[in-house]
């Protein structure tokens, strides 16, 4: 027999070969011609991912409550409705929960991925025992009882099924869920099947109705499909016909194309949208002898088999189609931190994994040849904080790379372990925290709800940008990874770290800086430094118009401009003659995540301050006025979604009698707000600039104007607390300045972690942020990329779409984790040196 990692080379050899592999009872492999899967981003109907809304954890403030809800009434313990599970040997999506509320140990994962198969493949034709043609009774009553009887031993066979749950009027039932634990993407398993495990294969009787339910929180950007090949549109396959679907949301039968991209909209809004579900109606003429799949339309290897039954009878007992080639199972050493690839069974220590994910040999825990001895410094470390060390260590691990093919894919083979590890980061904290969110509560300001936001989104967003990202590689013929190996060498030493002390906390740590006198000699600015817009008349009226943008580049948050006022001008103060009507267009993709407000105070609701009253302001979508409740929200879909929309403006005509200044604010991004000096007959009201802006707008250095980032001038290599090269062998630019973001993200994420788990967290993930905001900035710096239009489904405009929320949603995420370390007391940065050499 030969050894696994013998034969995990053969299958990964034949399949990259296009050869479909079937390891066969008693470990032979067996092989059959067969398509590859065809690229995310060329399926037949699948909606773009990056127009199903990246994104994310907006929470709504809403406008008459300031725009800031506190949390009412007592907590509701999170409950994933794990009760019906298998009580030893069962995955679960979350801890289960005591009669106290506290998380029980994770328990064992079943072997999902067992070599034992039933049939055995020649050529395109699949040959099986002597009844496979023949109709095989389901166990118990074919389906009138939930439940399921036997075991699953591989994708493609099993030896006994699970059945819904039904009612009297032959509605049958199956409760979805999602274990994020199961594998690299998470597996679907239903409560009806408890003792099935996860991708359980179940059964559906033709002429019966049946509903897939999806009010576990856990679906979340994880909307089901039907298909009749695995994976579906995500394998260029055919899905299930229309016509015996309906995508239902509280009874009403929206369709797939608005129940999917439901999914990925911000996780408060999805979660309290109602009930969705989908029923499946085969009719009594239905023609199919093979097996149906579910499967997510988002994300790839979630989905299992469907087996047809009538009468209570199996139709065709073959596994047909076979299913596709899965990630392995995570090693026990993950399933104790709730990860993914850490650690591979018969991986020798310090190992690096070259084929990760799939048939990967890797170990990560510390010590490691090519890692610091620690990046949590702390005695007594906590599971979480040893689960952070191995992580980390695969982030940087698999970061040291060539670039032998240019800017977009060196940012693709970095990217990509990057999201790994924030994906590992929130699946260990969501496995090991115990803390309390009922779904009505996301979207308040909550540390629990706020925290159980961010990781949520990670998860299910990067783990789908993962996905594309490898498309993209794919489908230029660039490597998956292209690593070079370094040593390093590091000692620890207590204390803060005076190198990453020097970045600009000033925004998050309560200090404030007096508005800064910005150069009023500018275009679009008259002598008193004001800017007046455009005007002109409209049906007998003068309307004024200011055209908005964000420069991303201008500070760590970007700033908003108008092209009226130059667009080198940032926050520059404009001026409003009172009763007269302007017009804010927010047209460009800058604008995307930069809903615009109006205040008496800077940052408006943000500090719990008076926004402009509605009778002044109309927010628009094209020529429809949509109210604030209608224009923030979409602001948070995905950038294609709201490119898509049409144009987005906001209307102000003030007339009341005031007498200080107002200010425009981001609704979503705190700390991006300018001065409005209301006018009359032409002259400011007041000459002073009352209410002041207590902070400042940070401006990058000449170094990062040149790379397109903020923060990284003291970070260039050498520094003595990061390797030699994180880029081997570099030449570009682009490179060099990836080299000194990297090292910036090294040096944050060597913490302490005294506070406790959710502070580590935070400490680490926010300097992680920081690296991927200035990543996609550089990247999109460059002008690599060519995308007219983000509703354009090329490859560059999926990849522009990916930066822009990274860009706008990881900056967003980073303001709301300071908001709960704020709100826990903690420090904004609790950082250790650990000095690193290499060999």
């Amino acid at each position: 027999m030969m050894s696994r990692l013998i034969r995990s080379l053969v299958v990964a050899l034949l399949v990259r070969l296009g050869i479909l592999v079937v390891i066969a009872r008693g470990g032979s492999a067996t092989a059959s011609s067969s398509s590859s899967t065809s690229s995310i981003l060329h399926t037949k109907r699948r909606l773009n991912f990056n127009r199903l809304a990246a994104n994310s954890t907006g929470r709504h403030r809403r406008r008459r409550q300031l725009r800031r809800t506190d949390r009412t009434g007592s907590d509701i313990e999170l409950n994933f409705y794990y009760q019906a599970l298998r009580k030893s040997g069962t995955t679960m999506s979350m801890g289960q929960h005591d009669d106290d509320g506290e998380h029980d140990a994770y328990p064992p994962l079943l072997d999902y991925f067992t070599d034992d198969q039933s049939s055995e493949t020649s050529g395109n034709n699949t040959t099986l025992d002597d009844n496979s043609n023949k109709d095989t009774e389901v166990g118990g009553t074919g389906g009138e009882e939930s439940g399921s009887g036997g075991a699953h031993d591989g994708y493609n066979h099993v030896t006994d099924y699970c059945h819904a749950s039904c009612d009297d009027n032959d509605v049958c039932t199956y409760t979805a869920l999602v274990d994020l634990f199961a594998s690299e993407f998470g597996f679907f398993h239903f409560e009806e099947c408890a003792d099935s495990g996860n991708m359980p294969t179940i059964t559906m009787e033709i002429g019966k109705t049946y509903r897939f339910v999806q009010k576990d929180i856990s679906n979340y950007v994880h909307p089901l499909g039907f298909a009749y090949a695995p994976d579906g549109a995500l394998a260029n396959a055919d899905e299930v016909e229309e016509e015996y679907l309906a995508y239902q949301l509280d009874g009403e039968d929206i369709g797939l194309d608005v129940y999917e991209p439901n999914f990925a909209h911000p996780i408060e809004e999805w979660a309290t949208d109602g009930e969705y579900y989908v029923e499946v109606s085969l009719p009594e003429d239905f023609a199919s002898t093979k097996d149906l799949f579910y499967f997510c339309h988002i994300h790839r290897y979630l989905g299992g088999r469907i087996k047809l039954t009538r009468n209570g009878k199996i139709i065709n007992s073959a596994p047909l189609p076979v299913h596709n080639e899965l990630p392995p199972p995570p090693s026990s050493y993950d399933k104790q931190c709730g990860t993914y690839g850490l650690v591979h069974e018969e991986a020798s220590p310090g190992q690096r994994g070259d084929s990760w994910p799939h048939h990967f040999e890797a170990d990560y825990r510390l010590p490691h040849p090519e890692c610091p001895h620690t990046f949590v410094c702390e005695d007594g470390k906590s599971t979480f904080s040893s689960c952070l060390d191995a992580i980390n260590c695969h982030m940087f691990n698999g970061m040291t790379t060539y670039e032998n093919y240019g800017d977009v894919a060196l940012f693709l083979q970095q990217m990509i372990p990057h999201h790994q590890n924030a994906v590992n980061m929130a699946k260990s904290l969501l496995l090991t925290w115990s803390y309390s969110c009922s779904p009505e509560d996301l979207g308040t300001d909550s540390a629990e709800c706020l925290m159980e936001n961010i990781i949520r989104n990670i998860i299910n967003v990067q783990n789908a940008q993962i996905q594309t990202m490898r498309d993209l590689l794919e489908n230029h013929g660039w490597p998956q990874f292209d690593q070079c190996d370094l040593a390093m060498m590091g000692s620890s030493e207590s204390g803060i770290d005076s190198e990453y002390d020097k970045i600009d906390n000033s925004r998050y740590n309560g200090e404030r800086k007096l508005e800064k006198k910005r150069n009023n000699e500018r275009q679009g600015l008259d002598e008193d430094g004001i800017c007046r817009g455009s005007c002109s008349s409209e049906n007998g009226e003068e309307v004024c118009v200011f055209t908005m943008g964000v420069d991303i580049f201008a500070s760590d948050l970007g700033g908003f401009y108008f092209e009226e006022c130059g667009s080198d001008n940032i926050y520059p103060v404009i001026g409003i003659e009172v009763g007269k009507t302007y017009k804010f267009i927010q047209e460009d993709r800058s604008n995307y995540y930069h809903p615009l407000g109006f205040a008496y105070h800077p940052d408006g609701a943000h500090v719990g301050k008076a926004e402009v009253e509605e009778d002044y302001l109309t927010y628009k979508l094209d020529s429809k006025d949509v109210g604030l409740d209608g224009y923030e929200p979409l602001f948070f879909h995905s950038a294609a979604e709201w490119t898509d929309y049409g144009t987005f403006s906001v209307e102000l005509n003030y007339d009341k009698d005031y007498s200080q200044d107002l200010f425009y604010f981001c609704h979503i991004h705190s700390q991006m707000s300018g001065r409005i000096k209301l006018l009359k007959d032409g002259k400011p009201i007041q000459s002073a600039n009352l209410p002041q802006i207590t902070y400042s707008h940070p401006e990058p250095s000449e170094y990062d104007k040149s790379c397109g980032t903020y923060g990284l001038s003291p970070f260039q290599l050498p520094h003595p607390e990061c390797p030699e090269a994180f880029v081997c062998d570099s030449s570009s630019e682009f490179a060099g300045c990836l080299e000194t973001m990297n090292c910036y993200m090294m040096v944050g994420m060597t913490t302490g972690g005294n506070e406790g788990d959710v502070a580590l967290f935070n400490h680490q993930m926010i300097p992680h942020h920081v690296n991927a905001v200035n990543m996609a900035k550089a990247l999109l710096k460059t002008g690599s990329l060519s995308c007219p239009s983000l509703t354009e489904e090329t490859d560059d405009c999926t990849l522009e779409g990916i930066l822009w929320d990274i860009v706008n949603n990881q900056n967003y995420q980073i303001q709301q984790m300071f908001e709960v370390l704020s709100l826990g007391m903690d420090e904004p940065v609790n950082d250790c040196v650990v000095a690193i050499h290499s060999e």
